[in-house]
Protein backbone atom coordinates (compact mmCIF):
# COMPACT_ATOMS: atom_id res chain seq x y z
CA UNK A 1 0.00 0.00 0.00
CA UNK A 2 1.35 3.53 -0.86
CA UNK A 3 0.05 6.86 0.49
CA UNK A 4 -0.27 9.86 -1.38
CA UNK A 5 -0.45 13.31 -0.72
CA UNK A 6 -2.08 15.87 -3.19
CA UNK A 7 -2.44 19.73 -4.13
CA UNK A 8 -5.05 20.71 -6.94
CA UNK A 9 -6.42 17.60 -7.45
CA UNK A 10 -10.17 18.33 -7.89
CA UNK A 11 -9.67 20.93 -10.60
CA UNK A 12 -6.85 18.75 -12.51
CA UNK A 13 -7.20 14.89 -11.79
CA UNK A 14 -10.32 13.01 -13.08
CA UNK A 15 -12.56 11.27 -10.49
CA UNK A 16 -11.40 7.99 -12.28
CA UNK A 17 -7.78 8.52 -11.10
CA UNK A 18 -9.12 9.01 -7.52
CA UNK A 19 -11.16 5.80 -7.71
CA UNK A 20 -8.01 4.12 -9.02
CA UNK A 21 -5.65 5.17 -6.30
CA UNK A 22 -8.56 3.29 -3.85
CA UNK A 23 -9.65 0.39 -5.91
CA UNK A 24 -5.59 -0.70 -5.99
CA UNK A 25 -5.59 -0.10 -1.86
CA UNK A 26 -3.63 2.80 -1.67
CA UNK A 27 -4.41 5.77 0.80
CA UNK A 28 -4.58 9.33 0.21
CA UNK A 29 -3.14 10.86 3.65
CA UNK A 30 -2.84 15.01 3.05
CA UNK A 31 -4.65 17.23 0.60
CA UNK A 32 -4.41 20.66 -0.44
CA UNK A 33 -6.96 22.23 -3.01
CA UNK A 34 -8.70 25.35 -3.04
CA UNK A 35 -11.24 24.50 -5.62
CA UNK A 36 -12.69 21.69 -4.08
CA UNK A 37 -16.01 22.78 -3.54
CA UNK A 38 -18.21 19.79 -4.39
CA UNK A 39 -16.09 17.52 -2.29
CA UNK A 40 -14.66 15.26 -4.96
CA UNK A 41 -11.76 14.32 -2.42
CA UNK A 42 -14.29 13.67 0.56
CA UNK A 43 -16.31 11.07 -1.95
CA UNK A 44 -13.20 8.70 -2.59
CA UNK A 45 -11.39 9.42 0.55
CA UNK A 46 -13.29 10.88 3.60
CA UNK A 47 -10.20 9.99 6.23
CA UNK A 48 -7.85 12.55 3.80
CA UNK A 49 -6.47 15.41 6.01
CA UNK A 50 -7.14 18.50 4.11
CA UNK A 51 -4.14 21.53 4.99
CA UNK A 52 -6.34 25.20 3.71
CA UNK A 53 -3.44 26.55 5.51
CA UNK A 54 -1.22 26.73 2.89
CA UNK A 55 -3.83 28.63 0.73
CA UNK A 56 -2.50 31.53 3.41
CA UNK A 57 1.39 31.10 1.79
CA UNK A 58 2.22 33.45 -0.50
CA UNK A 59 6.03 34.20 -2.16
CA UNK A 60 6.81 37.67 -1.20
CA UNK A 61 10.43 37.50 -2.90
CA UNK A 62 12.34 35.13 -5.05
CA UNK A 63 16.34 35.67 -5.26
CA UNK A 64 18.64 33.44 -7.18
CA UNK A 65 22.37 33.65 -6.97
CA UNK A 66 24.74 31.64 -8.59
CA UNK A 67 27.63 29.86 -6.40
CA UNK A 68 31.25 29.71 -7.69
CA UNK A 69 30.13 31.04 -10.83
CA UNK A 70 34.08 29.57 -12.45
CA UNK A 71 32.50 26.40 -12.90
CA UNK A 72 30.55 27.56 -15.65
CA UNK A 73 26.91 25.26 -16.18
CA UNK A 74 28.54 22.77 -13.38
CA UNK A 75 28.01 25.69 -10.69
CA UNK A 76 25.19 25.23 -8.31
CA UNK A 77 22.67 27.85 -7.65
CA UNK A 78 21.14 28.95 -4.17
CA UNK A 79 17.52 30.08 -4.46
CA UNK A 80 15.92 32.37 -1.43
CA UNK A 81 12.30 32.31 -1.29
CA UNK A 82 10.59 34.42 1.17
CA UNK A 83 7.05 33.52 1.80
CA UNK A 84 4.43 34.92 3.71
CA UNK A 85 0.79 34.25 5.47
CA UNK A 86 -0.11 37.81 6.02
CA UNK A 87 0.90 37.63 9.31
CA UNK A 88 4.99 36.70 9.72
CA UNK A 89 7.40 36.00 6.97
CA UNK A 90 9.88 33.08 6.66
CA UNK A 91 13.08 32.50 4.33
CA UNK A 92 13.65 29.05 2.71
CA UNK A 93 17.12 28.17 0.84
CA UNK A 94 17.25 25.11 -2.16
CA UNK A 95 20.84 24.45 -3.60
CA UNK A 96 21.54 22.15 -6.45
CA UNK A 97 23.04 22.68 -9.79
CA UNK A 98 19.35 22.95 -11.21
CA UNK A 99 17.44 25.89 -10.79
CA UNK A 100 14.39 24.15 -11.11
CA UNK A 101 15.29 21.97 -8.56
CA UNK A 102 16.82 24.54 -6.13
CA UNK A 103 13.42 26.51 -6.51
CA UNK A 104 11.46 23.55 -5.37
CA UNK A 105 13.69 22.29 -2.47
CA UNK A 106 12.99 26.07 -1.29
CA UNK A 107 8.87 25.96 -2.39
CA UNK A 108 9.05 22.28 0.21
CA UNK A 109 10.56 23.84 3.02
CA UNK A 110 8.62 26.67 2.98
CA UNK A 111 5.01 25.04 3.04
CA UNK A 112 6.53 22.49 5.60
CA UNK A 113 7.40 25.52 7.78
CA UNK A 114 3.63 27.20 7.60
CA UNK A 115 2.44 22.88 8.39
CA UNK A 116 4.79 22.94 11.08
CA UNK A 117 5.65 26.06 12.53
CA UNK A 118 3.17 28.54 11.49
CA UNK A 119 -0.09 27.14 11.77
CA UNK A 120 -1.76 27.14 14.79
CA UNK A 121 -3.74 24.05 14.63
CA UNK A 122 -1.11 21.78 13.62
CA UNK A 123 1.45 23.42 16.20
CA UNK A 124 -0.89 22.25 18.99
CA UNK A 125 -1.16 18.84 17.29
CA UNK A 126 2.50 18.56 17.22
CA UNK A 127 2.70 19.96 21.56
CA UNK A 128 -0.25 17.21 22.39
CA UNK A 129 1.65 14.59 20.56
CA UNK A 130 5.27 15.95 22.19
CA UNK A 131 2.51 15.47 25.31
CA UNK A 132 1.82 11.51 24.47
CA UNK A 133 5.49 10.72 24.17
CA UNK A 134 7.08 12.28 27.67
CA UNK A 135 3.61 10.34 29.34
Amino acid sequence: MKNFGLIGTAGFVAPRHLEAIRETGNRLVAAVDPHDSVGILDRYFPEARFFPEIEEVHLVDYKVRVLDARKGTAAKVRVLIESSDGHQSWTTIGVSPNVMEATWKAIIDSVLYKLLFASPRLKRKTEETREKTKA
